[in-house]
């Protein structure tokens, strides 16, 4: 359920600038590549002297075969650049259930046999650019034992909000020797979507990794901002094994309308995930928020039972109307693996977070609340949201920013929401004990109610049916929320037009609206957009969905 963590940005970074370096030479509006061979793909990307705004660059069928990568900065005069080939992307049904289905036709095909550890084949730095990749194949190539790619073919950063990677294939079941490599890895706030995209994915591959800068400090110091344009939006996607998704260092991603199917082989993969503080370096905090909906997940051979779905080890988050077929044992997991010794070692203040509670060595650690011996609330545990800024400073230096040492950062009260989730088991959520401790109900998280009546769990209905009374958080300084103290929760399915409203109870007998989806499709799928440097559609693709 858990997943070793990648290198660190810094490293990235550091290896970004040892790759290779040729010169780009585009100064037009429209950039044609001669092959799909990498020198030629790099020299059509445009150069700094590139006084045109928008710039498309068209790269034609055909497979190149890359030994080396390259670090890419989107020029400062470009504001919106499109990168297209000829693959294309036909998918089916609709969205979110078993009749979805995505085919690709790999025309315009990168194959990665760049031997060098966690390197990509495209380090891009996007700025504050509108930016979209569409119509390519990344496959794995031959490699050497050992080579492994985590952060997968592509990685980005920049600040950028107007974001798409769409009609592509990524497949990391062709390396030689088999790899453990990922999709792409998007670090910084880069916002957008990725969207009709199919991904092939090995053992615990990650389609897309969502992490941050400053390890994550300053999104786990703002709201929380759900249904809102603030995420990293995996939308009409098939994920077939690995994860669809990892997230860390404050990172938020939705994934919605979307298929996960689960390799026939099992192990741990066929799920959506989080990172959480402690992890991995101790230092980088957990995934800050997500949402997850309108899911098919299968797991096309049941005897080889996987464990959950679902990961929500960190942050807040809110899962609903997934459907999970048999052959998983649940569909969320929560817990906090600071609270036990094993597999997850933690190092003691200053130099690193501590355990949570006393249970691991009968030592708690400052960064917790520690109103009891189960350390709670820990810091960014599940259920925690916006809090003190940190002052982005690695262990030994790092403190509280406000208080000016060490000390709980006084995340706010923002449960986990779960409701309408169909699952072949029956079992909604699972919570290991570690040294006697579990993440609880109506505490941390909130489950589908059998019967709601506003004193326990969620429910679900028409806003007329909706308990006129309800039980909320029990507030004080440790469990204040953003408005009043969080508690139950109700989701209106008439309400916003038909998509939804979450409603959770503030006060007692007191309901507030937190969360709204977000328009779908996404506003750079739809066109509706209101950036104005929103990249035209490019041609050759297909895309059918209901």
């Amino acid at each position: 359920m858990k997943r070793p963590l990648s290198f660190s940005l810094l490293f990235l970074l550091f290896l970004s600038s040892s790759l290779a370096v040729l010169a780009q030479t585009c100064t037009t509006a429209t950039c044609n590549a001669a092959t799909a061979n990498e020198s030629d793909v790099l020299a059509a990307l445009p150069s700094n002297s590139n006084t045109n705004a928008t710039v498309t660059v068209n790269i034609p069928s055909g497979t190149g075969t890359w030994t080396t990568g390259f670090s890419y900065k989107i020029p400062s005069a470009v504001t919106s650049l499109i990168i297209q080939g000829n693959t294309t992307v036909s998918c089916s049904g609709t969205a979110g259930t078993s009749s979805y289905s995505c085919t690709a036709n790999d025309n315009t095909v990168f194959v990665d046999s760049y031997v060098a550890s966690n390197a990509p084949l495209m380090s891009i730095h996007v700025g504050s650019a509108a930016f979209r990749m569409t119509g390519l194949t990344f496959q794995g190539g031959t490699l050497a034992t050992g080579v492994t790619k985590p952060n997968g073919f592509l990685t980005f950063d920049g600040t950028s909000t107007s974001f798409r990677i769409d009609h592509s294939h990524f497949n990391t079941n062709t390396y030689t020797p088999v790899n453990s490599g990922g999709g792409m890895t998007i670090f910084t706030n880069v916002y957008g979507v990725v969207d009709h995209t199919v991904f092939d994915l090995y053992a615990q591959n990650n389609g897309v990794r969502v992490y941050n800068s400053d390890f994550g400090d300053a999104n786990w110091a703002a709201p929380t901002s759900f249904g809102t344009s603030a995420f990293m939006y995996l939308e009409n996607d098939v994920f077939n094994g690995g994860a669809a998704n990892d997230c860390d260092d404050g990172g938020r991603i939705v994934i919605r309308y979307s298929t996960i199917n689960a390799a026939s082989s099992g192990g741990d993969q066929g799920l959506w995930q989080t990172h959480q503080m402690g992890q991995g370096t101790q230092r980088s905090r957990g995934c800050r928020a997500e949402e997850v909906y309108h899911l098919y997940v299968l797991n096309p051979n049941p005897s080889n039972n996987l464990y959950t779905v679902g990961d929500g080890g960190s942050g807040t988050g809110v899962a609903w109307n997934n459907t999970i077929s048999g052959g998983y044992s649940y569909d969320i997991g929560f817990q906090n693996i600071r609270e036990v010794s094993t597999g997850h070692s933690q190092s003691a203040p200053t130099n690193g977070i501590g355990y949570c509670g006393t249970g691991s060595n009968g030592s708690s650690s400052p960064w917790d609340g520690n109103t009891n011996s189960m350390g709670y609330p820990c810091i960014d545990q599940t259920g925690r949201g916006q809090g003190d800024l940190l002052n982005g400073q690695n262990f030994p230096s790092a403190v509280d920013s406000t208080a000016g040492t060490i000390t709980w950062p006084h995340n706010l009260r923002e449960p986990w929401y779960v409701w309408n989730e169909t699952i072949a088991s029956g079992r909604v959520y699972v919570n290991p004990v570690w040294n006697g401790v579990q993440m609880q109900p109506d505490q941390a998280f909130y489950i589908p109610a059998s019967s709601f009546n506003g004193t326990t769990g969620t429910g679900f209905g028409l806003r007329s049916a909706r308990p006129s009374t309800c039980t909320s958080g029990p507030g004080g300084t440790y469990d204040t929320s953003p408005t009043g103290s969080y508690g139950v929760a109700y989701f209106a399915t008439d309400a916003n037009s038909g998509n939804g409203e979450l409603y959770v109870c503030t006060a007692t007998n007191t309901w507030t609206a937190i969360y709204q989806p977000y328009s779908y499709p996404h506003p750079l799928v739809s066109g509706t957009s209101t950036t104005s440097a929103t990249p035209p559609p490019p041609t050759g693709l297909v895309s059918t969905v209901n």
